[in-house]
């Protein structure tokens, strides 16, 4: 081949080889991109069991909602992190003015068709107590199109007042304001209060998913309705969640007929318009010089299950006579911002030594996937917003510059963190020498005192048994960080231990896990240490001496307050064991542990019933057979107690073949004896039951069940993925890119002729003439 034609080709593949390069990018360019801007539906909310998440909108309204459509007793769950209190931007111009936001939802009822809908909030706690976690909920009710709102508080059987609510757009506030305690939320519908959330343990409600030990989801909404209605569905049109607007672009097709005029949009995206939130449950106390940054936060968005979190600091310059600070408004790239991470440490300056407070300045970009024009556009958020008076320092910067022949000063502030070495460890209230006050200190105590009893009266000993304390807000305090940021350790004694024993011990508990076993019945007695996130630990004078109290001194000194209370032991408790999964018939299915709180020596004994709805009219929902499952098995009204067939244990006498094979329930294969599980032979609701006998009670009985849902085997057959419409661009480009790269390897792998082009027989190419016979 000719050096020109191999040069050709050369060049021919290389830009085809470059063709295929720029396809894949943009190809990945727009996949990314379009995940990062608009979301569906159904990657906000996701729906459970009789719920479903759609796009509706209306002939007279033009927008498209994304949209909530229940069945009787279905759910749909919002499973991501939500903020219910933040910090923003007033002005990106002025960092050091903010705004708080707190958690705002906008919807409206399709028609009223509910008995009850409650939209129920779970969360960690701000006082420990046996659940681990606290529900508080907002329970709507309508009768003859009349909508009324009640709040149901942590902790209350019953709603609160029920207050009536305009028909229409409504507008749901969670704020806390002056009329709070910590860990209290008001709660407000079109501005009027209707009640307030408590124990909520933070700023925001965490997801938790079904693997986790302590599951736990922020929002669900739930809709029981009428007789009338029980064959229809309850309609939610979700229009705006924490600021992110819930409308849906129609990117999608409409349906041609209208469902209870609601006509279905498919296809249609949600667009990011808010920016992610950062949320601290702690306020931001001076960080110490020579540690490293540590700080708990969450940053939180509606749209997307994660953000990108990129931090900056800047530690100003210090010298004998001022202090000279750069320009925060200079590019996010600039060198006077560092990346800042946990490996980071704020060091004193060399030329000062002793100074007692620098400054440091510490900002947030929160990315969420959005593209912005340019790094002046991108919203910064400010550590300082988030700190305790004191802890803030602000400088103004002045300039100054002619304009029309005059002197225009322009100040800005700007806000910065102290750093410095000023760390003392918390205290107990008022018991700091600098201000003592022995009356503000006794009287914490004695309340205190008070509150352990009161927290008594309802613990009961046993293996897996705690004793759950109070709140140490009012009792334990600390000058250099938040009452959430300090990690607490409990020293105990129980009655049994002799004289000398060792103390047992649990320790560094946050504030809303203080608990500790009493595994026996008898007296206790208790002291508790604190330390903060900085190692910073409590400090009392020993023999005139300031100490450090650790395990080996806490029982030597004191000034630390002690502690008492008796309990008793009131018998078995079976913990409830919540919604089980579902199983499959002819599918082996483990019965899940059931936790029985109780001294030594109980008897147990496991029942298997399948509930037969032959001869039933109505069934109720696997929620409702799970919450009341004792009363649907023992109640004298129950419904169902005359239809659970009880399924009896595996007959290890009788071998599959033999004649009394088919009228034994051997095929079951429940044999609770040797293994908590069982294989179901029909679908339908299963009741696990299990029976403790207490000899220490007289031989007293307790009952618990476990309710499990089985199903037929089904072949799973995924849905319709939305996928290649939302990135058909990138489809097509990557396909050419293919093809090209099919064009290089056959130019690169053919073998060209040997021949020149003057050799080539022309006659052959053209074809010879036949001769014409005389």
């Amino acid at each position: 081949m000719s050096k020109l034609k191999l040069r050709i080709i050369t060049l021919l593949s290389f830009f085809m080889l470059v063709a295929l390069c720029l396809g894949v990018a943009v190809g990945n360019f727009g996949v990314r991109k379009a995940d990062a801007a608009t979301y569906a539906p159904t990657a906000v909310f996701a729906a459970g069991t009789g719920g479903t998440v759609k796009t509706l909108k209306t002939s007279s309204d033009g927008d498209a909602y994304t949209a909530l459509v229940l069945e009787n007793d279905g759910n749909v769950y919002y499973r991501r992190d939500l903020a219910l209190k933040w910090r923003e931007a007033k002005d990106k111009d002025d960092i050091s003015q903010f705004n708080e936001r707190h958690f705002t939802m906008t919807f409206e009822f399709g028609e009223l068709r509910f008995e009850e809908f409650t939209l129920a909030f779970e969360s960690a706690e701000e006082n420990v107590s046996k659940e681990g976690k606290t529900t508080n909920s907002i329970l709507f009710t309508q009768e003859e199109g009349v909508l009324k709102a009640a709040v149901k508080s942590s902790g209350n059987e019953e709603a609160g007042e029920a207050k009536t609510v305009e028909a229409g757009e409504i507008k749901l506030e969670i704020v806390e304001d002056d009329e709070c305690k910590i860990g209290e939320f008001n709660v407000k519908i079109n501005g009027n209060s209707i009640g307030k959330f408590t124990n909520v343990g933070g700023y925001f409600l965490e997801y938790l998913s079904s693997s986790s030990s302590k599951p736990s989801t922020p929002m669900t909404f739930t809709a029981k309705l009428t007789e009338e209605n029980k064959d229809k569905t309850q309609k939610v049109l979700m229009k705006e969640l924490n600021g992110q607007k819930l409308i849906v672009d129609e990117g999608g097709e409409t349906a041609a007929e209208a469902d209870d005029g609601y006509f279905e949009v498919t296809g249609g995206k949600i667009t990011d318009n808010e920016s992610p939130a950062l949320v601290l449950n702690e306020d931001v106390y001076p960080f110490t010089l020579g540690q490293r940054f540590s700080l708990s936060y969450e940053a939180i968005d509606v749209c997307r299950d994660s953000v990108t979190v990129n931090r900056y600091y800047y530690m100003a310059k210090q010298n004998e006579e001022k202090t000279d600070i750069a320009n925060p408004d200079l590019k996010f790239g600039s060198s006077d911002f560092k990346s800042l991470s946990t490996s980071t440490f704020f060091m004193p300056s060399a030329e000062l030594e002793n100074q007692k407070d620098q400054l440091v300045m510490i900002r947030f970009f929160l990315d969420d996937g959005r593209s912005f024009a340019n790094d002046s556009e991108k919203p910064f958020v400010y550590l300082s917003w988030y700190a305790v008076e004191g802890a803030v320092e602000t400088k103004t910067e002045t300039e100054e510059e002619e304009k029309d022949g005059e002197t225009v000063v322009t100040e800005t502030k700007y806000d910065y963190v102290k750093v410095n070495r000023d760390q003392k460890g918390p205290l107990y209230v008022a018991d700091d020498e600098s201000t003592p006050d022995v009356n503000e200190y006794e009287n914490a105590v004695d309340a205190y005192r008070l509150a352990v009893q009161a927290a008594a009266k309802d613990a009961s000993a046993g293996d897996g048994a705690y004793f759950y304390l109070p709140s140490l807000r009012g009792l334990i305090q600390s000058e250099s960080a938040d009452y959430r940021n300090l990690r607490f350790s409990i020293y105990y004694y129980k009655e049994s231990q002799t004289a000398g024993a060792t103390a047992a011990s649990a320790t560094s508990l946050r504030y809303n896990a203080l608990r500790f076993e009493i595994n026996e019945a008898g007296a206790y007695r208790f002291r508790v240490l604190a330390t903060d996130a900085a190692g910073n630990a409590m400090i009392y004078k020993l023999d005139g001496v300031d100490v450090t109290v650790s395990s080996t001194n806490i029982w030597d000194i004191e000034e630390i307050p002690e502690f008492t209370f008796e309990v008793k032991y009131t018998g078995a408790v079976i913990e409830d064991s919540g919604e089980q999964t579902n199983g499959y018939r002819d599918s082996a299915y483990t019965v899940s542990s059931f936790k029985v709180i109780a001294l030594s020596g109980i008897q147990k004994d496991y029942n298997l019933y399948w509930l037969d709805e032959s001869g039933l009219t109505s069934v109720p929902s696997k929620s409702d057979l799970t919450k009341n499952a004792y009363d649907y098995v023992n109640g004298e009204d129950s419904a169902i107690k005359d239809h659970l067939v009880s399924i009896n244990k595996y007959n290890s006498d009788i071998k599959e073949g033999d004649s009394d094979w088919e009228n034994s329930d051997n095929a079951y294969n429940w044999n609770p004896s040797s293994s908590l599980s069982f294989v179901p032979q029909k679908e339908g609701f299963y009741f696990v039951e299990l029976i403790v006998t207490d000899p220490a009670r007289s031989s007293e009985q307790t009952k618990g069940y476990q309710v499990i849902e089985v199903r037929n085997p089904y072949d799973y057959t995924p849905g319709q993925s939305q996928w290649l419409q939302n990135n058909i661009v990138s489809v097509v480009l990557f396909s050419v890119s293919a093809v090209l790269l099919v064009i290089i390897i056959i130019l690169f792998v053919s073998k060209p002729s040997e021949k020149k082009v003057e050799e080539i027989d022309l006659e052959k190419l053209k074809g010879k003439k036949k001769e014409k016979k005389n």
